[in-house]
């Protein structure tokens, strides 16, 4: 089943390419052998001395029938190839030609494509137009936001390289100080640094994971607009700046106590120094263990924010903004790069049938030529048979007066008439080249090759681009 126009048009016009058959060359007959085949002269003596025909015979004698039916054998012979190669040449034609009934099938696909294209249109806007709506109803919710929380700026947005790079940052400070951690209460260690290995991981996540969740979801309140919620910043900040301080004292006391009981550390003691002399540490190595887990936590406070809108809820609600209107760039530009690939196909499967009609026009002029040329031939041929004939009677005629001793018979003196069968036949037109609907057919592809590019124009305008989405409420009216 053809699935183009093209298609359609070259299933009902194959075998209109290719070389047509050469005009036979129908061969010229020589008198003087054939009156040999026949043993014409011999015939005409014989039948003379006989007194054969009859001087009141008034119909051709054996010889001279034998003499029409060997003409007759050439010219049966000619006709079967004539006839052979005009149904080829007609064959031909009526394949080249577009007919009524190949016009109403092109008509149904022309149709059809448009039809096709229209649907596509219409499939694609349904689409966006669900886009479009997502689109303005963040909008919506983000003009809102602003509003309610009197925002002018706008969010701030970190692209996905910099959150990645933020992330591996923030991997960067669990395993350093993981290694310093290791490296620190390796002294007091019997196992080295691989000993101490998982507990410097536990105190790494303890210290950096909670200044990353502190960032997330502590820092922002301080930047709210309501007071309470300020308020409530500045306590969990309170309690995160008594966490980092209390959490990396903790292990710079427990440092301490960690060399000097060689691996054994008491709960109680280790209370003990923190509650009465946090700052005083035995060891200058745990001092710095502990300035270098309070600048870790800090980067990570830092690394975190930096990839935030700082304000709470504002940088959600601009991402969810930011997406749907990516989201809806990306599928009206696919749509729009759809829709001119389905109409350069289309354009051009239509121009592709109106080249294969005109190509199939010279086809069918040349069968027509050929035909004509073949048809040309076939009756020279005869007329060609016709004096051959009309020779051999009058030799045969002329032969048996000269022997003969009486009167030959009255019919002698009449030239002898042409046979029907050399009769030339009429070369009727090919019904299909009466009927063929080419230039209407041509004209009615180009009506929808045009209909298609002015539906795709017309459509153009309805492909919003992300620029003009500044009217998003009056666009999905």
């Amino acid at each position: 089943m053809p699935t183009s126009v093209r298609g359609l048009v070259a299933a009902a016009m194959s075998n209109t390419n290719g070389a047509l058959p050469g005009i036979p060359v129908f061969p010229q007959l020589d008198v003087d052998q054939i009156a040999r085949e026949l043993r014409l002269d011999e015939r005409a003596e014989k039948a003379a001395m006989a007194g054969q025909p009859a001087s009141d015979a008034d119909g051709p004698d054996s010889a001279e029938l034998d003499i029409r039916g060997k003409i007759q054998g050439y010219a049966a012979k000619a006709c079967d190839d004539y006839l052979a190669l005009r149904d080829t040449y007609e064959t031909r034609i009526q394949r080249a030609a577009v007919t009524p009934d190949l016009q109403v099938q092109i008509e149904a696909a022309g149709a059809n494509a448009l039809a096709d294209f229209r649907a596509e249109i219409l499939h694609d806007q349904n689409q966006l137009h669900n886009l479009l709506r997502t689109v303005a109803s963040r909008e919506d919710e983000f003009r809102e936001f602003r509003e309610r929380h009197c925002l002018r700026r706008l969010p701030k947005t970190v692209s996905r390289g910099e959150r990645v790079f933020g992330v591996l940052l923030l991997l960067v400070f669990v395993l350093l100080e993981s290694i310093l951690n290791g490296m620190f209460f390796a002294e007091g260690s019997e196992a080295g640094i691989i000993g101490g290995g998982v507990q410097a991981l536990v105190l790494s996540l303890l210290n950096v994971g909670v200044a990353a969740l502190y960032a997330v979801y502590g820092l922002p309140l301080l930047f709210h607009r309501r007071g309470t919620i300020k308020f409530l910043g500045a306590l969990v900040t309170i309690f995160f700046g008594f966490w980092l301080g209390g959490l990396n004292l903790a292990i710079g006391h427990f440092r301490d106590l960690f060399i000097a009981g060689a691996g054994s550390v008491q709960m109680g003691e280790l209370l003990t120094r923190l509650t009465s002399a946090p700052l005083l540490l035995s060891d200058a190595k745990s001092f710095i263990l502990v300035l270098l887990g309070t600048g870790l936590g800090l980067l990570a406070v830092i690394d975190v924010a930096a990839t935030r809108d700082l304000y709470p809820g504002y940088g959600t609600v601009g991402r969810e903004r930011k997406k749907a209107i990516e989201q809806y760039g990306d599928e009206n530009a696919r749509s729009l790069a759809a829709m001119m690939r389905l109409r350069d196909e289309t354009a051009s499967d239509l121009s592709s049938t109106i080249e294969l009609i005109r190509g199939s026009q010279f086809q069918m002029q040349e069968a027509i030529e050929g035909r004509t040329r073949l048809h040309h031939s076939f009756k020279a041929y005869l007329e060609h048979l016709a004096v051959v004939y009309e020779r051999l009677v009058q030799r045969y005629r002329e032969c048996n007066s000269r022997v003969r001793r009486g009167e030959p018979p009255a019919y002698f003196r009449v030239p002898p008439a042409r046979p029907q069968f050399l009769d030339p036949p009429v070369l009727a037109a090919v019904p299909a080249y009466e009927l063929d609907a080419r230039d209407e057919t041509i004209a009615r592809i180009d009506h929808y090759i045009k209909a298609v590019n002015e539906k795709f124009e017309q459509t153009m305008p309805e492909y919003q681009t992300v620029g003009q989405l500044g009217s998003l409420e009056h666009a999905i009216a």
